[in-house]
């Protein structure tokens, strides 16, 4: 694995992890909308509406989920390819 692959695969890593937490916010969205937007009203700062903003631009977690999780399937296919069946639904 040449430098350059190694820094894709950190990059593609990064996104995913910082994708991970849209899908987290997405899922507290429909569960408990209060507790996510006290979160999100501390990570502002205190700004109503940014956070409100913030909030309004959340996908569902089903959209959001789905395409983390392609992402993710695509990642461990590269970086992983003995446990890509692990990551795949069962037929």
């Amino acid at each position: 694995m040449t430098e350059t692959n190694l820094g894709k695969y950190r990059k593609d890593l990064d996104a995913l992890i910082d994708e991970a937490q849209s899908v987290r916010n997405s899922l507290l969205n429909e569960v408990q909308p209060e507790e996510l937007m006290d979160w999100v009203f501390a990570q502002v700062s205190g700004d109503e509406k940014l956070a409100e903003e913030h909030v309004r631009q959340l996908k569902t977690f089903r959209v959001a989920y789905h395409h983390w999780y392609s992402e993710a399937v695509a990642v461990v296919k590269q970086l992983l390819p003995d446990r890509h069946a692990d990551f795949r639904p069962p037929l």
